[in-house]
């Protein structure tokens, strides 16, 4: 899984975490369509789809005990190879 920034266009975006209303939201998905796929069934129930902003993705990512691994992007990978 990677993380993924979603609802990047919209304006007024709130933490499905803490409800604070945040410049960035999260969402950690195999890619970008399933993050943004994931991101807009949230809202299905209220019509108030939300991720997670990064003080609440971090907290989640400690607590659950997730292994965090950096990699090059796909750009930086083909241009050292």
């Amino acid at each position: 899984m990677e993380l993924f920034e979603v609802d990047k266009d919209s304006e007024s975006k709130k933490c499905g975490g803490c409800n604070w209303h945040v410049d960035h939201v999260y969402l950690l998905a195999e890619n970008q369509e399933q993050a943004d796929m994931a991101f807009k069934e949230s809202g299905e129930e209220d019509d108030d789809p939300r991720g997670l902003c990064g003080d609440c993705m971090a907290k989640m990512l400690m607590e659950e005990k997730y292994d965090v691994t950096a990699k090059p992007k796909a750009a930086e990978r083909t241009a050292t190879a």
